[in-house]
């Protein structure tokens, strides 16, 4: 019911609105898409209609859905990664809820049986009818880097996919290599595998590419989507590393999002309601993390004051 369920979504940092049967809205619920909802909007939702379901606003979250054990296969297929997430179980099928760094657009459709559902959207949650936790919410994990891509880029043609099993022709072979390199990035594929795809692929074209060209049209490509790499994704990289919990991970792209609002400085000023503000999380949980990435020799935490206030805040730098 909605009313029990309510409270432990708000501390999540996570909007909800109270559903019927027909899965539809019992309030107005757009303007929860821009912000964090008040005790006070929450109480008065619970005081009339805590005997509801509930349904979460996708605000800094993706809900990837599958319908099916055939769409649970066409998912793993994709090769993208899929980390450990708060996930339920539903009379349609399976949801892995992730919270994501910027709003992406959702991708209805995006195999037989697989939607993202993104911004915009809301997602009927445990525990609503029919529906139950495999995971529970303090699993809620980052999007991994790899999935924005995915769900940004242009849906692939058809020509590609015909070309990444037959090869291609002699003035097309590197401009098709280089389409084909980064959606094998972007499906996950790296290393050894990429090496071999590559290879595998030079062979089929008319006449076979040279070993030497096509490693060469890998290297660019994975050079240019290094240069590509937004600091904020670069800081998840670096929390994925040192194994950091969801909410240390989440906190440390929301540091440098902030660090690059102020002009990128070496140290800057990190007040915990600021922070609270861009992850969702509460100023204390904010602090806790700070703590974290310290030990994780990700940061280092000064006490500062603003200087407007005098009050104290907090003052990060970040460590190589």
């Amino acid at each position: 019911m909605f009313a029990d369920c309510a409270p432990a979504f708000h501390r999540a940092g996570i909007n909800v609105v109270p559903v019927n049967g027909e899965k539809v809205p019992l309030a107005p619920w757009k303007q929860w898409q821009a912000r964090l909802q008040t005790h006070d909007e929450l109480d008065a939702l619970t005081a009339r209609h805590g005997g509801m379901d509930i349904a979460v606003i996708l605000r800094g979250m993706v809900d990837i859905e599958t319908d099916s054990e055939a769409a649970e296969r066409t998912l793993r297929d994709l090769r993208l990664p899929l980390a450990p997430t708060a996930c339920w179980q539903s009379p349609r099928g399976t949801h892995r809820l992730y919270r994501t760094e910027k709003p992406l657009p959702s991708r209805l459709g995006l195999r037989p049986g697989l939607d993202v559902l993104s911004h915009g959207h809301y997602a009927i949650a445990p525990t609503s009818t029919g529906r139950e936790w495999l995971l529970g919410l303090d699993a809620l994990a980052p999007l991994p880097a790899a999935w924005h891509d995915a769900l940004l880029q242009p849906v692939h043609r058809a020509a590609l996919r015909v070309a990444e099993h037959h090869g291609a022709d002699e003035g097309t072979r590197n401009n098709t290599l280089a389409r084909l390199v980064g959606c094998w990035l972007t499906q996950g594929v790296s290393g050894d595998d990429l090496t071999r795809c590559v290879l595998a692929w030079a062979r089929r074209c008319r006449p076979p590419l040279a070993v030497d060209e096509a490693l060469s049209v890998m290297r660019k490509i994975m050079q240019a989507r290094s240069n590509m790499r937004s600091p904020e994704r670069a800081a998840l990289i670096r929390a994925r590393e040192r194994d950091l919990d969801p909410a240390a991970r989440f906190v440390l792209i929301a540091l440098e999002a902030h660090r690059q609002e102020l002009g990128a400085p070496a140290t800057f000023a990190a007040p915990l309601r600021k922070v609270a503000g861009l992850t969702g999380y509460d100023p204390a949980s904010v602090a806790r993390a700070y703590s974290r990435l310290r030990d994780a020799g990700l940061i280092e935490l000064f006490a500062g004051r603003d200087p407007t206030s005098g009050r104290r805040i907090s003052t990060v730098r970040f460590l190589p």
